[in-house]
Formats: C-alpha cells, sequence, structure tokens
C-alpha cells in the first residue's frame, strides 16, 4: 500500500518564522530510522530543504532569516534522529548521522 502525502507550507504566525506546518517528514525519518535505511535520510533532507527554499522564494522571505529556517529544520532532523535512538538503538543513529555527513554541500 502507498500512501501520499501532502506537503502544506505556510506561515507560522507565532514566530514569524516560515516553516513547513505538516511534519510529516519527522515520521517518515523515525520509519527509515526503524528500518534501518539511512540511505534515505539524505534524500529527503534534501527534499525537505528544497520545498523549504520554494516557500521562502515565493514569501520573498530575507536571507538571515531564510538561513535561521534551514538551520532549524536541520535542527528538527537532528533531533528526531536522537530521539529515534531510543526505539531504535543508537548504533542505528549513529548509520543515519554518518551517512547525512557524508551528503553535506
Amino acid at each position: 500500500m502507498v500512501i501520499h502525502t501532502k506537503i502544506i507550507v505556510g506561515i507560522s504566525t507565532q514566530r514569524g518564522f516560515l516553516v513547513i506546518q505538516n511534519p510529516w517528514y519527522l515520521v517518515t525519518l523515525a520509519s527509515f530510522a526503524a528500518a534501518n535505511r539511512p540511505e534515505a535520510v539524505p534524500l529527503l533532507f534534501k527534499y525537505a530543504l528544497g520545498k523549504l527554499e520554494q516557500a521562502q522564494s515565493r514569501f520573498n522571505i530575507p536571507v538571515p532569516e531564510a538561513n535561521h529556517e534551514k538551520y532549524l529544520l536541520a535542527q528538527r532532523f537532528r533531533d528526531a534522529i536522537f530521539k529515534g535512538g531510543i526505539i531504535g538503538g543508537y548504533s542505528r543513529v549513529y548509520t543515519l548521522l554518518s551517512r547525512i555527513n557524508r551528503h553535506r554541500d
């Protein structure tokens, strides 16, 4: 069974940050971690980052704020990976983080 998810992008009025409102990518990340599929994590990060950049360009977000939002997205990914270690074991977390570090631009 294939489940298709829609990405909902909008403006958060709480802090003024442009964020991906639907955290589907964190659920997907946890699934990849639990299934021991580290090769999919960099692709997922690049996809979510690309969607964030598209939304930032659409709403003409200033560069410093845009960079901060990208940092927050990366931080959410790292947090989800570390928290996933509680469930899936930290050997998998190490594997996921090493894959992400290899794919840095």
